[in-house]
């Protein structure tokens, strides 16, 4: 999903939850709204690996233009390139983040922001033709073997 989006949904399901749920206050709804936001990251962090390139616009607009030709490709060829490994885009960063919650009640308000912000896009890809890489990172990494980059510069 498009940044504003998130950024929309985000500040919007912040909102609702401090309104609605006494136990939310204002410094936990800015934590959930942040890490609903800040879980893409790893999309910058991904670029910066794989391009060596600190410039946050350059990753913003190369995501933006690999997401345009990936809406022009059938699921089939999407299949045969490699998928983006993002780092907080799946179920082992949600487990992790759960565990952490044993430790520091913070971990919980991160973890629903990260829910909050992945079913957003598991209702995109639902809606759109797009291969849902963001199960499993650990999936991913095996799937990815002996399958090329989706190169469009």
């Amino acid at each position: 999903m498009i940044p504003r989006y998130h950024f929309l949904i985000g500040a919007i399901v912040s909102i609702f939850l401090w309104l609605f749920i006494e136990l939310i206050t204002p410094l936990v709804a800015l934590i959930i709204f942040l890490s609903s936001i800040l879980i893409d990251f790893d999309h910058y962090l991904y670029f910066v690996i794989r391009d060596k390139d600190l410039s946050l616009n350059k990753a913003n607009n190369w995501f933006l233009e690999k997401r345009k030709l990936q809406e022009n490709e059938t699921l089939v060829k999407q299949k045969r390139y490699r998928a983006a490994i993002l780092i907080f885009h799946n179920l082992e960063s949600l487990i992790i983040l759960f565990l952490l919650t044993y430790i520091n009640k913070i971990f919980l308000w991160i973890l629903i922001g990260f829910i909050i912000h992945m079913l957003t896009d598991y209702l995109e890809i639902s809606t759109k033709s797009f291969r849902n890489t963001k199960i499993s990172l650990i999936c991913d990494i095996i799937s990815n073997r002996n399958k090329k980059e989706f190169n469009h510069d």
